[in-house]
């Protein structure tokens, strides 16, 4: 994952970046995502790759922010993609 520590959703499950889908299709390794867009890895075990409606989500103390989804590791909290009104937020950061 390119020295990026993961992320931790709000039910202890392990969040992961993108996957390398290079390395994927050249090893014939696809797994499938289930509805909460996890599989598992055999060296890592259970963790997600996406979030969606069944993520875990608590509202976010400022109003009208998006709402809480997680924690990564260097312990900022990680936010949904939608704010309350269902729109992407223009100012995030890479």
């Amino acid at each position: 994952m390119d020295n990026l520590l993961p992320s931790v959703a709000l039910n202890g499950v392990r969040i992961d970046g993108p996957a390398p889908a290079d390395a994927i299709l050249a090893a014939h390794t696809i797994a499938p995502f289930d509805d909460c867009g996890g599989h598992i890895n055999l060296g890592v075990g259970y963790y997600y790759h996406a979030v969606n409606s069944r993520s875990k989500e608590v509202s976010a103390a400022v109003a009208d922010h998006a709402p809480i989804i997680g924690i990564a590791m260097d312990g900022h909290i990680l936010h949904g993609q939608l704010d309350a009104d269902g729109v992407e937020s223009s100012d995030l950061d890479a």
